[in-house]
């Protein structure tokens, strides 16, 4: 799935390329990790050296297309800053303080980085809302745009699809872009895993809120997207 998205990348040349979260697992310090086998667990350094290559590897990405590099943090990477926090208050500071998230993982400088639960405007405000989410029943879009009050667009849930709603003033919807993990290796929430894998393209207005979301679904290793097959 990610060698498909990084092909209609460099098919698009996009301006930005946004990652919506949770790129980082960081299994090994989650509260689920007990419940695997000890062959499925993950060893920390194992981990962090594996996501400098992916940071590396988008980052090489970026540039190739010219394109700047925006990251949402997702719950799964703010399992390290809770981790810390918990376990080991001081060594939290100290990692806040002299380390950093960016530092550890090789962060380009020139990358905008947002916390987990903050996010950021595609084109004018009160346009398109982009944050990782932290909602998961099915009725979490409905939910982002009661909450919010305007378009959006989140990961999180791991599923695909857009809710619509309207008043007689607009028009807003949220999407969310499913997934592009190896749903090999991914672990059984159910059984069967309502999840898709899927990214999506916008193209926005500099002089208005108008935009275009185009939905990338990828089904059993391939994806249609603009008449070509990928």
């Amino acid at each position: 799935a990610v060698d498909i998205v990084d092909r209609i990348v460099l098919a698009v040349k996009p301006q930005q390329i946004v990652l919506i979260g949770d790129q980082c697992d960081f299994a090994s310090l989650s509260r689920f990790v007990k419940n695997l086998p000890p062959s499925k667990q993950e060893n920390l350094m194992d981990e962090v050296a594996y996501y400098r290559k992916r940071v590396a590897d988008r980052d090489k990405l970026a540039r190739e297309v010219k394109a700047d590099v925006s990251w949402t943090m997702g719950n799964h990477e703010a399992r390290l800053h809770k981790y810390l926090e918990l376990a080991a208050p001081q060594a939290f500071e100290l990692f806040e303080d002299a380390l950093s998230f960016k530092n550890l993982l090789g962060v380009p400088s020139e990358w905008n980085v947002y916390p987990y639960g903050e996010g950021f405007w595609v084109g004018e405000k009160d346009s398109l809302w982009i944050t990782h989410g932290h909602l998961t029943a099915l009725t979490a879009p409905r939910r982002y745009i009661q909450t919010y009050g305007h378009s959006g667009m989140s990961g999180h849930t791991h599923r695909a699809g857009v809710t619509y709603s309207s008043t007689r003033i607009r028009t807003d919807g949220w999407w969310e872009i499913g997934h592009l993990s190896d749903e090999r290796v991914l672990p059984k929430a159910a059984p069967v895993n309502n999840w898709q894998q899927a990214a999506a393209v916008v193209t926005y207005s500099t002089s208005s809120p108008r935009f275009n979301v185009e939905m990338i679904n990828i089904v059993d290793g391939e994806a249609l997207f603009r008449g070509k097959r990928y």
